[in-house]
């Protein structure tokens, strides 16, 4: 393994990684996405920052770069370097994106948000626009991205502040790792900054202090800070890109405001955030419950007794539309791709014949 790039993040796990799927795997001219634009690629190499030029091939393919990416480059001088590969990603946190194509039919396509990432850090903000309703989502997007997660509570000034959300936050996971920590005022900071390591991504809505939190942790400010609307108390969108950050210690990937974040995840992740819910409609009298007003439902029972409460049930009802429809998609793009295939070989197989 080339030690030099271990600066960059490029780990000892990732490097056996890579060596399972390629045994003669050798790390050489190797580059990590910096950040992605709609003109450019910005990539980091040994010798500093360059401008990545895809190749043909990666613009045929429709490969899409992402934050975080390890890729193979050629020189081209003058700060450029020519992208010849994209090398497997350990990890990938993505997101469904609704979109257009040009016959103005709606599609979705999965958008990428980090990857090859050690751990992502859901940021939060101990004020009126704290949200489990927003977690629930950011976990279910987490949960199969080969990360670990962790939360940061974030804008803790009084010690009594504490206890109500790490409580709810709690009773989502209680097995997930919390740190608070108040960024104006340098509180937990020190112990957080201590055991970072990796690669790390820093996710959350806009104006829960995700900048903030980083500035404070290198020491200077590096990233742009705003305050929050006045009213409201939601955020200002001041980060407006995905950024790699190389510190001493680990490598740090900021990320815009999230406020509204649409699900690219499976029926399994669905089920690992929701688990109450899962294992009470496991007693619904019918297999095929929607758990709406039907006679013998678990979760409606759960409901009513306060076990669960209507908002979750809510939520879970809207992510798993959401699973869904990401399902059919890929169920739908599936046949089409099969389609295509079929063709091909038809039309090779006639070329072929006409020239016997």
């Amino acid at each position: 393994m080339n030690s030099t790039l271990v600066g960059l993040g490029f780990s000892e796990k990732y490097f056996l990684f890579l060596q399972q799927q390629f045994p003669d795997f050798v790390s050489t001219n190797l580059a990590r996405v910096a950040s992605v634009h709609r003109t450019r690629t910005d990539v980091l190499t040994l010798d500093g920052v360059c401008t990545g030029l895809l190749s043909g091939r990666l613009i045929h393919e429709g490969v899409q770069l992402c934050v975080g990416d390890w890729v193979r480059y050629e020189e081209l001088g003058d700060k450029q370097v020519y992208v010849q590969d994209v090398l497997p990603r350990i990890s990938f946190l993505s997101r469904s994106f609704s979109a257009k194509d040009f016959s103005f039919t709606k599609g979705l396509e999965r958008q990428g948000i980090v990857a090859n990432v050690d751990c992502i850090y859901v940021v939060l903000a101990a004020d009126d626009d704290f949200s489990v309703r927003r977690l629930e989502r950011y976990l279910v997007c987490c949960q199969n991205s080969g990360s670990r997660v962790a939360v940061i509570l974030n804008k803790i000034d009084k010690p009594e502040q504490i206890a109500p959300f790490v409580d709810l936050i709690k009773q989502l996971s209680a097995d997930l790792e919390i740190f608070c920590v108040s960024a104006l005022h340098n509180i937990g900071i020190d112990d957080f900054k201590n055991q970072l390591s990796g690669t790390v991504a820093f996710i959350g809505s806009s104006g829960v202090g995700k900048s903030s939190i980083i500035n404070a942790v290198l020491g200077f400010e590096r990233q742009k800070t705003g305050e929050i609307r006045l009213g409201d108390e939601k955020g200002k969108h001041i980060t407006t890109s995905r950024d790699l950050i190389v510190t001493e210690h680990c490598i740090i990937i900021d990320n815009p405001g999230l406020r509204e974040i649409q699900v690219w995840a499976e029926e399994e992740d669905l089920a690992e955030v929701f688990k109450d819910i899962e294992a009470a409609a496991l007693r619904c009298v019918y297999r095929n419950c929607l758990h709406v007003n039907e006679i013998g439902c678990a979760v409606l029972e759960a409901v009513a007794t306060g076990k669960i409460s209507k908002e979750r049930l809510a939520n879970f009802k809207a992510i798993g539309a959401e699973v869904k429809r990401v399902q059919d998609f890929q169920s739908r793009d599936s046949i089409r791709k099969t389609e295509r295939t079929r063709k091909t070989r038809i039309q090779h197989h006639l070329a072929m014949k006409g020239k016997r």
